[in-house]
């Protein structure tokens, strides 16, 4: 008992230690445009892939399903393998890769604005154990183990330069969330209808709603997400 106090006390644990605001935004813009940098771009896709499907896992585990593996290839394309033989559970789980990095990205700048830094250190280390269960290929390990350094760095360092390592990964989750419904977009046009990206798989769960709908519908809800995230993070009032 006294053991889940402490990790309770740890977790709301308020810290005004910060990084200046300068260096906050810097972090957050170099976290962005990393998507597109040719040296960081590869592993930002990679990282928004795993957080993708580790959207998956999470809501097909929240609905009592059996996940069995997460898969990811060098090329940021990935799967997550549950068992269902229920649509009405298929379409949340479906829906929740999209959403999942945004809505991270989101939870995190959340906490962080609320000077919660541990809070946001207990979310990420829950995502890496989630990962760590089910992961299943090398690269997905590989990409875990990354994560694993982010939150090693933001428990042994100061509180301000955690803020700053927090920071360029919410821009990460950010462009990889955008950037990732663009990318199922130019999927669909390569391959056709057999490419098997989730606005696909939500269309034919629908069957009134095309691909194009649904890819529109996940832009707008990642920009939406990308545009209250900045708010919470940069102009908080703005909310009150």
């Amino acid at each position: 008992m006294e053991t889940i106090q402490e990790i309770i006390q740890w977790v709301t644990y308020q810290s005004n230690n910060s990084a200046p605001a300068y260096a906050l935004i810097a972090s957050l813009a170099l976290g962005f445009y990393s998507y597109f940098f040719p040296y960081t771009h590869r592993y930002v896709k990679l990282f928004g892939s795993l957080i993708h499907e580790a959207g998956h896992a999470t809501m097909a585990l929240f609905l009592g399903l059996r996940v069995n593996k997460i898969k990811l290839d060098s090329h940021g394309n990935g799967v997550t393998e549950f068992y269902s033989h229920s649509r009405l559970r298929n379409f949340p789980v479906a829906l929740a890769g999209y959403i999942g990095p945004p809505t991270l990205a989101a939870l995190l700048a959340w906490t962080i604005s609320n000077h919660m830094l541990n809070a946001a250190i207990a979310i990420l280390i829950f995502t890496f154990i989630l990962l760590t269960i089910f992961v299943r290929s090398f690269v997905a390990i590989f990409i875990n183990l990354l994560l694993g350094g982010i939150i090693y760095l933001a428990f042994t360092i100061a509180p301000s330069v955690s803020s700053i390592v927090m920071f360029i990964f919410i821009g990460m989750l950010l462009s990889s969330g955008i950037m990732g419904v663009v990318s199922a977009y130019k999927v669909r046009l390569r391959e056709g209808k057999d490419a098997g990206t989730d606005p696909q798989v939500l269309a034919r769960m629908t069957l009134i709603i095309p691909a194009i709908i649904w890819e529109l519908l996940f832009l707008v809800f990642s920009i939406a997400m990308t545009l209250l995230t900045l708010i919470i993070l940069l102009a908080p009032q703005i909310l009150l």
